[in-house]
């Protein structure tokens, strides 16, 4: 029997705006703080605390006219998660939708200069569907980093752990194969609690 509609556990030492299609990570937290003013780490889905708060100072309080001016863009492909910033680094997970089979990714970017660092993938099922580009598919799940780690859940339930520096993977789980997650049926970002990673499937 499918154990679908449930909450996983997986327990491991441990030693966010839609993007869509044609789309850029852009970074501009730099310019809403004031020169000097070093932006405090965003790790995981809405902030440290996972409740949207943001306790940053010295805070624009007002755009400059002319708008903000853009510091760096990295184009990236489908998908719905939010980036995370963590340990002056930005990552952010997509997918490059192709035939006969889908990629799905995580970038890590230098949050300073916007140089590419590392780009961890791996070939994943996406049904015909999301090909069509108003359709929209990809990776929901915000990342998490935690300890030098970043963990990352594709939509279908491919688990990722990855090394921040390197990319290099340190553990893997299938939740399609293991639990027969349904069709894009992680959505929910994970979250850590104490030594478990916590991840809702459907």
């Amino acid at each position: 029997m499918p154990r679908s509609h449930c909450e996983w556990l997986l327990q491991q030492s441990r030693s966010g705006i839609p993007h869509v299609f044609i789309a850029s990570l852009v970074a501009v937290l730099h310019f809403l703080v004031s020169p000097g003013a070093r932006a405090n780490d965003w790790p995981q889905f809405r902030g440290p605390n996972r409740d949207g708060h943001w306790e940053e100072t010295g805070i624009l309080e007002s755009f400059p006219r002319q708008g903000l001016k853009i510091r760096w863009r990295h184009p990236v492909g489908g998908g719905f998660s939010s980036p995370v910033v963590a340990d002056g680094r930005v990552f952010v997970s997509d997918v490059a939708l192709t035939k006969p089979a889908s990629r799905e990714r995580v970038h890590c970017f230098e949050a300073k200069t916007g140089k590419a660092l590392w780009v961890f993938g791996y070939k994943e099922h996406y049904g015909e569907w999301t090909l069509v580009p108003e359709r929209g598919a990809g990776p929901t799940a915000t990342p998490i980093v935690e300890h030098g780690r970043i963990y990352v859940v594709g939509a279908n339930g491919y688990v990722h752990c990855l090394d921040v520096k390197t990319g290099t993977v340190i553990w893997e789980k299938n939740l399609w194969q293991d639990y027969e997650v349904e069709e894009m049926g992680c959505r929910p970002s994970p979250l850590i609690e104490g030594s478990l990673l916590i991840v809702f499937t459907g």
